[in-house]
């Protein structure tokens, strides 16, 4: 019975160390970037950037939203106004 327990607690252990591990660490707002781009809610400096027009079948093609999609060396940054 005793085994059964100091077992049980290795595996627990073991798997609270894995998982925590392999967590992704965050990504900083104020972290440099190729596009000047910040993560605060705000839009405005996506204002130069390229946007495709996001046309829906249900709404007979009218263009009803724009998104983009920009990539530096670490990031991928993702825009979408609805």
């Amino acid at each position: 019975m005793r085994f059964k327990k100091i077992l049980t607690l290795f595996v627990l252990a073991v798997s609270l160390f894995t998982v925590t591990s392999f967590y992704p660490s965050p990504v900083k707002a104020d972290t440099a970037n190729n596009y000047n781009i910040t993560i605060d809610g705000n839009f405005e400096d996506w204002a130069d950037k390229p946007k495709t027009d996001i046309f829906f079948d249900y709404n007979n093609g009218n263009v009803t939203k724009q998104g983009s999609f920009l990539s530096d060396d670490k990031y991928l940054y993702i825009y979408g106004r609805l």
